[in-house]
């Protein structure tokens, strides 16, 4: 699994520090739960995800995370289907 924090200029709620995950496997949390503390300290207030439904065993675990559903405001990945948010 690829994590990477990659800060951005943001749209309209500024700049926002963007948690990119690669792979395709869930790791039971260990490396998610890291990206959190690791956005935490470098100041995120809130970390942003985009998924998509069919990968329901990574949705179930963002929620045991914290994660909450948003509206889908991004068409920057095709594929993606559901955004999720967390207060960090």
């Amino acid at each position: 699994m690829l994590v990477q924090l990659v800060p951005e200029l943001g749209g309209a709620s500024g700049p926002r520090l963007v948690m990119r995950v690669g792979g395709g496997e869930v790791g039971g949390g260990l490396v998610e739960v890291a990206a959190l503390e690791r956005a935490r300290a470098l100041g995120a207030k809130r970390v942003f995800l985009l998924s998509n439904t069919k990968a329901y065993q990574a949705i179930n675990l963002y929620f045991k995370l914290g994660f909450r559903c948003e509206a889908l405001d991004s068409t920057e990945f095709k594929r993606a289907n559901i955004q999720m948010a967390i207060n960090v």
